[in-house]
């Protein structure tokens, strides 16, 4: 197309310009492009000479697009106004239309993809002239062109629009709105409390309410509700509206959209069920992996010890102290085993009583002793165990292991103490010992087994707290509040006898 054109175009988005005009530029040789900004540009650009056609935004920050359109064909009626336009905006396209609007596209997603904008340019121009020939005729079939394919795109994007005159309650549906709610095109004669009927139950009030509000306060609405389709099935739907107001400045109009999200939302709730799933599988692994550090890993360093003192037994010609010792490691080892099976068959592991937390802290502390790798004294009130639910038992017992084998092998304690008393709110378990002591805070974030211990505590509401310096041996305090549970001096609680 070689003749001289000038093109408006009237975007607030200065990219978005540099991007159309390039565009253009590749399909018509020797081009005017004027880029407009704001109102008084526009009014400028309109005064300064004819405009072939002009390209708007269906939204700018200073004005809409359908004023933008009544300005143009008001100051230039023969010039081509091609609207850009986004997904959601087809009532606006179709208010546009009944003005004078010659084409519009639906803005893409990605700035690159605008060749459709030199087809519709160049169709437009190609229109303009013929309208030179033949106004008559060629208006009217373009008007029914422009239609078809408006409900053409409204079919295969499942979009309906509407209109409804506040002033004397007529409404009207795009066929594509009838199809949505399962209806024929024309059907039925179409009224607000009509549409109000497919709304589903549950929702009637919630878009009452939000279009009366949005209505009195002259403002546009988004909203999602359900809707139950003549046929009986239900679907997901999104109605989007704006307020048109009249001279007096009143609102005279509501001007919308209605398009079917059904399958979006069926995405939506697919993807929260796998996120849903995914969470669970990594809560699972990070469960296993700390029961498989805390009991299995712990137990098998404890038998690796006991062979180590065994062999010394043996090479000491103590043969009976060593039978001994080989007599626990198999009963061990079952153990081992037993809850091994217990984890290949997503079983819980065992829980404990209070008798049982108790004999199962002196039992570390034995096989501490015994491996000539430390002694500890246990001290446990009975009282305070039993106030202890069998789950929190056994994570006490998981938290004593790590941190007495954390004093055994790495901190080299030759004693320390392993007690649980009941305080005026809480139960407390406490470990001190005489070791090397070490950095907290450099430790922290590196110690698998000090993440451990604070994730045990997590999983039972408990607080914990490790204290320790280079040469001043390790404290650790677990406190399990009691109040939040209703188990302050015996009463309403669930005894771990």
């Amino acid at each position: 197309m070689s003749a001289r054109h000038r093109i408006l175009l009237v975007d607030d988005n200065p990219a978005y310009r540099a991007l159309m005009e390039r565009e253009l530029q590749r399909e018509f040789s020797g081009l005017q492009v004027q880029h407009v900004v704001d109102a008084d540009s526009l009014a400028g650009a309109l005064a300064a000479g004819r405009a072939d056609a002009a390209v708007i935004d269906a939204r700018t920050y200073w004005s809409s697009g359908l004023d933008i359109l009544l300005a143009i064909k008001t100051s230039q009626p023969a010039c081509a106004v091609i609207m850009f336009a986004a997904d959601g905006d087809a009532g606006l396209a179709v208010a546009a239309m009944k003005e004078g609007l010659d084409d519009y596209l639906v803005r893409p997603a990605w700035p690159g993809s605008l060749a459709p904008l030199r087809h519709a340019l160049r169709d437009c121009l190609a229109r303009a002239q013929q309208r030179q020939a033949a106004p008559r005729e060629v208006t009217e079939t373009d008007v029914a062109r422009k239609l078809h394919l408006l409900a053409e795109a409204q079919r295969v994007a499942h979009i309906g629009s509407w209109e409804l005159d506040l002033g004397s309650d007529t409404l009207a549906w795009s066929d594509e709105h009838y199809r949505i709610l399962g209806l024929e095109p024309g059907a039925i004669r179409p009224t607000y409390e009509r549409f109000l009927r497919f709304i589903h139950p549950d929702d009637v009030q919630f878009v009452r309410d939000t279009i009366a509000a949005k209505v009195a306060k002259q403002g546009n609405y988004d909203i999602e509700c359900r809707i139950i389709r003549a046929d009986g099935r239900e679907r997901h739907v999104r109605s989007r509206a704006e307020v048109v107001s009249g001279d007096d400045g009143r609102p005279a109009r509501l001007m919308g959209i209605l398009q079917d999200i059904t399958e979006h939302k069926q995405y939506e709730t697919a993807l929260q069920r796998s996120e849903r799933q995914l969470r669970a599988a990594l809560a699972e692994r990070r469960q296993l992996s700390q029961d498989l550090h805390d009991n299995i890993l712990q137990a098998i360093c404890a038998v690796s010890f006991s062979l180590e003192h065994s062999q010394r037994l043996i090479a000491e010609g103590q043969a009976h102290s060593a039978a001994r010792e080989l007599s626990w490691e198999i009963a061990t080892l079952r153990n081992i085993m037993r809850d091994i099976r217990h984890f290949i068959r997503g079983q819980e592991p065992l829980l404990l009583s209070a008798s049982q937390l108790k004999a199962e802290l002196a039992e570390l502390a034995r096989m501490i002793e015994t491996r000539r790798l430390g002694r500890f004294s246990i001290d446990v009130d009975p009282a305070a165990a039993s106030q202890l639910m069998p789950d929190e038992a056994r994570q006490v017992l998981n938290i004593a292991r790590e941190a007495m084998s954390n004093s055994a092998r790495h901190a080299h304690a030759t004693c320390g103490t392993v007690s649980l008393r009941a305080q005026d709110e809480s139960i407390r378990f406490e470990l001190r010992d005489d070791g090397v002591g070490f950095d907290v805070q450099r430790i922290a974030h590196r110690g698998e087994g000090l993440k451990n211990i604070a994730a045990r505590a997590r999983q039972i509401g408990a607080q914990i707290e490790v204290l320790s310096q280079p040469g001043h041996g390790t404290r650790v305090v677990l406190d399990l509040p009691l109040l939040a549970r209703g188990r302050r001096n015996g009463r309403d609680r669930r005894r771990n006898d």
